[in-house]
């Protein structure tokens, strides 16, 4: 075996490594944020992985009998289609193929249709792309065969194969040795997203410094005694799909400006999460995002305390409540702790901004009865990818129509008529917005909320949309209040929203200790804004630490299961130096975390 030579089809191997090698190169030449020496580093090491692999693969052709053959390249072309799947999932999601077939394989099977649903991409459409990905793998094994007979072939012997091999590895180790020296932790953990193995020879974890910290583990309070009310104003929240506080600006959003230049708007306000479920349950829940996925009771305190104040709740959504079963996250088992729910989710072909519109239309016919004692809970989706409004309300051009996702994923184009169309879906919330405020009744006395679930990158730091990385973009979300105080806060996140309504409503924050939000009443408020990444229905296993002037980003040791994590590692810091940690973040640490 080990002196046998065997032919080998250079036209399919050579086109599975060029292949292969301009896919991931390419990949990392599209990264931002690096040096040109760390660029030319990374796109070696993919040509390098590549070469490895093409390399295994006539390895295992000489080592297995001839009937393992089309199995072998079977596997090759699987593993070219996934690596093709590869590239938009990480450029769009910042979610590895890999990740996700781990995360969706271990995903109720209800959660995994539901993730579907909210792509806002079709089921036939998924699979259309699932029979695509089958036929390139059964054209691939026939090009071999068709090119078996006629490819210009070269002999191989198993130790010159092998001896390549080990050559490579040893090569490349050696340039990882040398890329301790100038290639950042930072750029190691964007870049390595690039490669076909997401990692070198050598594992390296990116991080800055590795603290001993563990996750505090803390109970939810399900009951709580609470006294009624005697005066109840209506109350108003509204939660907007993917909004991004920086893009309501008067030509966009009017109605938006205005309300915030009247009201509350702090200096710094930010999401607990860069996607949906994460985000919902910390606002309802008033809890840090990282008990997202914990042992979660259903229904939400802020509720409950509400309904024994004597409030009646309706909601109303064109969302799909039913994402993770947030419906009895937030309300309860059989969603008890709603009054009323209307949805409106439509047909498959219904567009969002029709649904967003018939969410408001019969929020303003319910607004008319009778004054006081109600909580409205509104989710509107209009601005949620591919973003939808009226046709004849087009404001900003030009648009991208249909939207190309190919070429959002693999090239750097230009983004302004990707970025009207969120403009023109969100001048279109603005308008539901004044529409439903030109409506209240009581226009002094009710409270009225106005946030986003989450933000939206277009690339400013190297993604796109959201769920894919905590940056202020995907973040930084608006957070208005109307409430007929002053506030003492100059930050705030999700969490703080239902305990400043409470203190608002019963003159002190005696209810604060259930929380782990703090009102914007509060004198004595915890210093800090936490926001933690999208992990399917699991746990998240990274999160952001702002201070308001500082920023700290970490990943827990053990990812898979975040309260067995022993140690936390510290990814990036902006506006601080690594010896400045203990000072600007000690007391965020000593609050969320046990020393080990």
């Amino acid at each position: 075996m080990f002196s046998k030579k065997v032919s080998v089809n250079l036209f399919y191997f050579g086109f599975l490594f060029v292949g292969l090698s301009c896919l991931h190169g390419y990949h990392a030449l599209l990264i931002d944020g690096a040096t040109s020496i760390e660029r030319v580093y990374f796109v070696i090491q993919a040509i390098g992985q590549s070469f490895l692999e093409t390399l295994a693969a006539l390895i295992l052709i000489q080592i297995l009998p001839r009937a393992f053959l089309p199995w072998i390249i079977t596997l090759t072309a699987v593993l070219f289609v996934a690596r093709i799947v590869d590239f938009p999932l990480v450029r769009l999601l910042g979610l590895s193929f890999w990740d996700a077939t781990t995360l969706i394989s271990k995903e109720h099977i209800y959660n995994f249709v539901e993730q579907l649903y909210s792509s806002n991409v079709s089921i036939g459409m998924w699979v259309t792309g699932a029979l695509i990905g089958f036929a390139i793998v059964e054209l691939a094994v026939v090009a071999f065969y068709l090119t078996e007979k006629y490819a210009k072939k070269c002999e191989l012997s198993l130790p010159s194969l092998i001896w390549t091999f080990g050559s490579v590895c040893l090569l490349f180790v050696v340039i990882e040795c040398a890329g301790l020296f100038f290639v950042r932790g930072i750029a190691y953990e964007n870049y390595a997203q690039a490669l076909p193995w997401k990692r070198g020879i050598l594992q390296r974890d990116g991080a800055l410094v590795t603290l001993p910290f563990t996750l505090k583990e803390r109970e939810f309070t399900t009951e709580v005694a609470v006294e009624p009310l005697k005066t109840k104003p209506d109350i108003y929240l509204f939660v907007v799909e993917s909004l991004r506080d920086d893009f309501i600006t008067r030509d966009v959003a009017p109605n938006l400006t205005s309300f915030r230049k009247k009201n509350i708007r702090l200096d710094l306000t930010l999401s607990n999460a860069n996607a949906t479920q994460p985000s919902w349950f910390s606002i309802f829940h008033s809890r840090f995002p990282m008990y997202w996925g914990s042992k979660i009771p259903k229904g939400a305190l802020p509720m409950k305390i509400l309904k024994e104040m004597g409030y009646k709740i309706h909601v109303y959504t064109s969302a799909r409540l039913s994402f993770f079963r947030m419906d009895e996250v937030i309300f309860g088992e059989d969603t008890y702790l709603a009054d009323s729910i209307f949805t409106f989710f439509g047909t498959e072909n219904e567009p969002l901004y029709a649904r967003d519109g018939r969410v408001i239309d019969k929020l303003c016919e319910d607004m008319q009865k009778e004054v006081g004692g109600r909580v409205f809970i509104v989710f509107l989706d209009s601005t949620h990818f591919e973003y939808s409004w009226p046709p004849s309300e087009t404001t900003f051009l030009p648009i991208e129509d249909p939207v190309n996702y190919v070429k959002l994923a693999f090239f750097k184009g230009n983004l302004g008529p990707l970025k009207n169309r969120y403009r023109n879906a969100l001048s279109y919330v603005d308008s539901l917005f004044g529409k439903v405020m030109d409506h209240l009744q009581d226009k002094k006395g009710s409270i009225v909320v106005f946030t986003g679930d989450h933000g939206e990158e277009f690339y400013e730091n190297g993604h796109l949309f959201h769920a894919s990385a905590l940056t202020i973009e995907q973040t930084g979300v608006p957070i208005y209040y109307k409430m007929g105080k002053k506030p003492l806060a100059k930050m705030s996140s999700h969490i703080d929203i239902f305990p400043s309504i409470i203190h608002y409503l019963v003159g002190d924050d005696r209810y604060g200790e259930y929380f782990d939000g703090q009102s914007i009443f509060s004198k004595n408020r915890w210093p800090f804004l936490v926001s933690a990444r999208y992990n399917l229905g699991r746990t998240p296993y990274e999160f952001m630490l702002h201070n308001g002037k500082c920023k700290l980003l970490a990943r827990f040791s053990n990812e898979g299961e975040i309260f067995k994590s022993d140690a936390v590692r510290i990814l990036t810091l902006e506006h601080v130096e690594e010896k400045q940690i203990a000072q600007e973040f000690g007391e965020a640490f000593d609050y969320l975390f046990s020393t080990r």
